[in-house]
């Protein structure tokens, strides 16, 4: 059977086939906020030469990176990189970071502080998500580079329950002894050593600082002119962490959404706070230090934020509207008291067919710079009472309605005689989620924190999940992955 559904990618555009496959939707950047600056090491403070060109390539506004290129082209003899990182209180904005140099200068003009040492700099600003995917706004994995490219990178199995080490495949080559043209970019492979498993603790690379926690923030900033969004890169656990906590709580308030203006204000203000964060020390004694972490503040009144998200509004009138003019029962069928069916009053076809036009409702409640790393933050969970609301008669399924003549209405709604079947949403979703691979279950789940709880008594959400679920009907594997990541990663 066709679906009458439009293809959506993860995107929320039309699923075109397209020579360039259906990998996951990832985001271009217009440029880079860095969270900190980078200074000379003691063995480079000793050149004059590297003195100098730090100092003309900071006050040039030249990235970190061009300035540690200059430095190596100039003093071929050092052993390191003549750079280090350096935990600082503000954020670095430079005009080579961006596409359009100008846009760095537009934000610090805007946002740009001085706290009384003369100096303008960036300790704050207002940022907006574009997304409610916690994976689409703030995407992390464990890196390790070589060669001025990455090496090996970590990756989830399809449940969710294992964490791969991944790899470039080796080229193959033709029979005359050239590498072949590869289609769609170099395929990726398990790691061979370690059974591919990503396991830091027995890892030769991240014991060896090889290879760290790379991510990065995803955001839009109101006035600055710029189409693609800007980054924020960061190696920080506690940072991601913090952001993380921050987002899953507004997105609890909101229905499971965090994308937009909240309360058509710029809510979200990217700033550092100073904490005590603990640190292992060679000798394995748990030590704190005090950094510098990236966090996220709301700049609104939280209590503004409980009320129903709009379409829950309107679904629950639509529902309250049915009770009163006598159009909707309550059906006993002894599944969960959280599943609600509606259906219209029964009606008489011209063949003399019962038939009804129905809805089912749920009210399931779903439930950088370097400045350090570990793993902190808990889960948030959130109890949602039952409503103290007067309830239709209940009736069990043997207890069918009454028959009633068709209004002239139901009759246009069901022409020739045709009997309209009951649709019943949250099973077509399950459905529709076990025929593509996917458990229902767990779906069900994901859907409830991604849109809320409301989401699945409104038609438009209902018609939401199913174009999401046909829009993955060619990869499944991914949704599955998304799933698992939001359920178990961020739970």
């Amino acid at each position: 059977m066709t679906s009458a559904l439009m293809k959506m990618d993860p995107a929320g555009l039309p699923a075109l086939p397209s020579v360039l496959g259906e990998r996951r939707y990832s985001c271009q950047t217009g440029g880079k906020i860095r969270p900190g600056i980078k200074v000379l090491t003691r063995a480079a403070q000793k050149i004059e030469a590297a003195r100098r060109l730090y100092d003309e390539g900071v006050e040039a506004g030249q990235s970190f990176d061009d300035i540690e290129a200059r430095i190596r082209a100039a003093v071929p003899n050092l052993d390191r990189s003549p750079l280090t990182p350096r935990n600082v209180p503000y954020f670095t904005v430079r005009g080579s970071d961006f596409a359009m140099p100008e846009i760095a200068r537009q934000i610090m003009s805007k946002y740009a502080e001085d706290r009384g040492d003369g100096i303008l700099r960036l300790y704050r600003f207002p940022v907006v998500f574009a997304s409610d995917s916690l994976l689409d706004v703030m995407p992390h994995k464990l890196e390790a580079y070589g060669s001025g490219s990455i090496k090996f990178w970590s990756d989830f199995s399809a449940d969710g329950s294992e964490r791969y080490c991944m790899t470039f495949a080796p080229v193959r080559k033709a029979s005359s002894g050239r590498a072949i043209r590869i289609f769609g970019g170099r395929k990726h492979q398990l790691r061979e050593a370690n059974e591919g498993r990503c396991d830091p603790e027995n890892c030769p690379e991240y014991q060896n600082r090889q290879c760290n926690v790379k991510g990065r923030i995803i955001f839009y900033i109101p006035g600055i002119t710029r189409v693609a969004p800007l980054e924020l890169p960061t190696n920080s656990l506690y940072g991601l962490d913090a952001v993380r906590e921050t987002l899953r709580q507004i997105a609890a308030m909101r229905g499971g959404r965090f994308s937009g203006f909240l309360q058509g204000q710029e809510a979200f203000w990217l700033t550092k706070k100073l904490a005590e964060v603990p640190h292992i020390d060679e000798e394995g004694r748990a030590v704190r230090v005090e950094q510098w972490i990236i966090g996220l503040e709301v700049m609104i009144d939280p209590t503004r934020l409980l009320g129903a998200p709009q379409e829950q509004i309107l679904a629950d009138g639509e529902r309250a509207a049915s009770i009163l003019t006598g159009n909707a029962e309550r059906i006993d069928d002894g599944t969960d008291a959280s599943f609600v069916a509606e259906t219209a009053a029964a009606v008489v076809t011209d063949d003399g067919a019962v038939v009804s036009e129905g809805r089912i409702a749920t009210a399931t409640v779903a439930s950088e710079g370097d400045d350090g790393d570990g793993d902190v933050g808990a889960p948030i969970e959130r109890d949602v009472s039952a409503r103290n609301t007067q309830q239709a008669p209940i009736r069990t399924p043997q207890q069918a309605a009454p028959a009633s003549p068709a209004s002239p209405a139901a009759a246009q709604r069901a022409p020739n005689g045709t009997a309209t079947q009951a649709t019943d949403g949250v099973a077509a979703v399950t459905a529709q989620a076990q025929g593509i691979g996917v458990d229902a279950g767990k779906y069900i789940q994901f859907a409830g924190k991604r849109w809320g709880p409301g989401w699945s008594k409104n038609p438009n959400g209902l018609k939401r999940a199913c174009e999401e679920l046909e829009s993955y009907r060619g990869d499944p594997a991914a949704l599955i992955e998304r799933i698992d990541a939001e359920l178990n990663v961020f739970s």
